[in-house]
């Protein structure tokens, strides 16, 4: 594979395997949470009692709910990017740790600190379209792909999150 000329997310499928029947059932109680908040926040809007940041609490308390058991990293934790000498041990001869491939644009984020936007649980495999599972692996806020040396001379202009597994970062207490 040549070097900078491929984005994450055509390789990240690559990490991920078929939803476990506990992972089907989390996204229908999702969708479903979902659904619900939109039809009473819609109907009730104009009522005192809901609000939005009531919406929140109630989309706080639902990913609570959700979190697989083990999940050491949570929206809010700050972590620290190892150094690229640490990831580099992590990876194997394909770039890859856990089957997620380390990818050029991510060096500039060594040794610098973020937080943890979300974990990724499942994410949708756009080429064979269905839902995959994926493990330990999380976004973190403001850490994303410029596009730059993707594709052509122009770059990617999507703007993607990347992902990282959990090897790549130490928690920062």
């Amino acid at each position: 594979m040549e070097r900078g000329r491929t984005c994450q997310l055509q390789v990240v499928y690559r990490s991920g395997g078929p939803l476990t029947v506990f992972d089907r059932a989390r996204t229908f109680a999702l969708r479903l949470n979902s659904a619900l908040k939109r039809r009473l926040i819609s109907r009730f809007s104009s009522m005192e009692e809901v609000s939005a940041a009531g919406a929140c609490a109630i989309n706080r308390g639902a990913n609570l709910l959700f979190s697989p058991p083990g999940s050491c990293l949570q929206p809010g934790d700050l972590v620290e990017v190892l150094t690229m000498e640490e990831i580099r041990r992590t990876l194997n001869a394909n770039n890859c740790c856990g089957r997620l491939q380390f990818m050029p644009g991510m060096e500039r984020f060594a040794g610098q600190r973020y937080t943890v936007l979300k974990p990724v649980r499942t994410m949708f495999d756009e080429r064979a379209w269905k839902m995959v599972r994926v493990k330990d692996t999380v976004v973190l806020r403001d850490v994303i792909c410029d596009g730059t040396g993707l594709y052509d001379k122009e770059g990617c202009d999507r703007c993607c999150f990347y992902f990282w597994k959990t090897d790549w970062l130490r928690r920062v207490r």
